[in-house]
């Protein structure tokens, strides 16, 4: 299965464009980067809450049942399960306890917005239509971005739609369902609007945002909103923005030369400060980010990047697939609930438990033949500086690899 076409003014994306038009343009005419093994994840993760929806499954059923997403595979285990289980419990007790006899449920709706401005168009993950009320839940499986769903664009995208087509509707409630991301107002989280202010919204406010998108020269602004853009690493605005978000006021008031100082003396930076610092790390990290990424495909695609180059960095070892490694481990003394937890254990924890579990005299055997179920893949390359020891990755040479195996600033921000 792969993704299915997105507007370039559409729900998912509504954050972005209608904070600053003209990245609608400037993604338009950026390359895409390789499939990210996050977003492939979440779609296989929907694929299986549509599934189990339509067949009346839960999500256990499908316990080791493998989903192709792009280039990706992934197999169902006790993480996804629980995960998407939370979405069907939801759903279902909505279906269960609405007062309507005959409620209607829709899975991957489609949303046409057509009717505001051309081109407006998305699916939403389930619509329950109950007497008067409106019920649009939105599933997120990611863990990093938590989503909050007070004054989110993207459900109230998805919630015009149905709205409209739907007369006798004059309640919407819209959900967020997160099931893997903390939240102080839980992982299940709602808002109510009534369905004239949803529909004043999309006129007065999703409509001019969408003309704005399409004049001959739109307007940009930088902000949290650019983190999915990708003409970050290379737009003007952004770059100034990043700019004076790097420019702080570091300075300590202090005279180290004045009467009474002393070497030991502590001078303290003042939390106000601290606090700005930590403002700006959202945005200066994502940017950093996205210039990392623009400089990897540069240098996979020949054209070079000033200062840098692509080495082949370490690879973590895995089992092989079709091997039963499960059977050789459990065979000489290591239990299921010592080799799972949510996942199998890696090979580095599996040497572990076979080391723990076997006779002293048995455990360099034991370990010789473990090696036959893992296996250690090639390094995914790494940027680093021309000085960096490790001979560079010719572009020819470089895998085709998704960015997101590609090590990332991240651990110097």
């Amino acid at each position: 299965m792969s993704a299915s076409a997105h507007s370039n003014v559409g729900a998912s994306s509504a954050s972005r464009w209608m904070a600053c038009p003209g990245s609608v343009a400037v993604n338009a005419y950026s390359p895409e980067g390789k499939p990210s093994i996050f977003a492939a994840e979440g779609t296989a993760a929907h694929w299986l809450v549509e599934w189990c929806l339509r067949i009346g499954d839960d999500a256990r059923d499908w316990l080791g049942h493998e989903i192709k997403v792009d280039a990706f595979k992934f197999t169902v285990d006790g993480d996804m399960c629980i995960a998407v289980q939370m979405m069907l419990d939801h759903v279902r007790a909505i279906l269960e306890c609405c007062e309507v006899r005959d409620p209607i449920l829709k899975i991957e709706f489609n949303v046409d917005l057509s009717w505001i401005r051309k081109g407006m168009f998305g699916t939403a993950d389930v619509v329950i239509v109950a007497g008067g009320t409106l019920y649009v839940i939105d599933y997120k499986h990611g863990r990093g971005e938590v989503v909050e769903v007070i004054d989110n664009p993207q459900l109230r995208y998805y919630g015009l739609g149905p709205a409209k087509f739907y007369p006798g509707v004059s309640t919407v409630i819209m959900t967020v369902v997160q099931p893997r991301a903390d939240h102080p107002d839980g992982r299940i989280r709602s808002v109510e609007e009534p369905k004239a202010s949803l529909l004043e919204w999309g006129e007065k406010v999703l409509g001019p945002a969408v003309d704005a998108t399409r004049v001959k020269k739109p307007s940009f602004a930088a902000g949290s909103h650019c983190k999915w853009c990708r003409g970050l690493a290379t737009c003007p605005t952004a770059f100034e923005h990043a700019q004076k978000e790097a420019v702080l006021d570091f300075s300590v008031a202090t005279d180290c030369m004045k009467e009474g100082w002393a070497p030991d003396a502590v001078v303290q930076v003042e939390v106000e400060k601290l606090a700005q610092v930590l403002r700006a790390k959202p945005f200066l990290e994502g940017y950093l980010n996205a210039v990392h990424a623009e400089a990897v495909r540069r240098i996979r695609s020949g054209e070079g990047f000033p200062g840098y180059k692509l080495i082949r960095g370490t690879a973590r070892r895995r089992w092989k697939e079709g091997m039963s490694a499960e059977y050789f481990l459990t065979t000489r003394g290591v239990t299921l609930e010592e080799l799972y937890t949510r996942k199998m254990a890696t090979p580095t924890q599996a040497e572990k438990l076979l080391a723990a579990a076997v006779e002293k005299e048995d455990r360099k055997e034991a370990k010789e033949g473990l090696k036959e179920f893992w296996e250690k893949p090639v390094g995914a390359p790494k940027l680093v500086t021309e000085d960096t020891k490790g001979d560079p990755i010719e572009p020819g040479d470089t895998p085709d690899v998704p960015e997101d195996e590609f090590e990332t600033v991240n651990q110097f921000c």
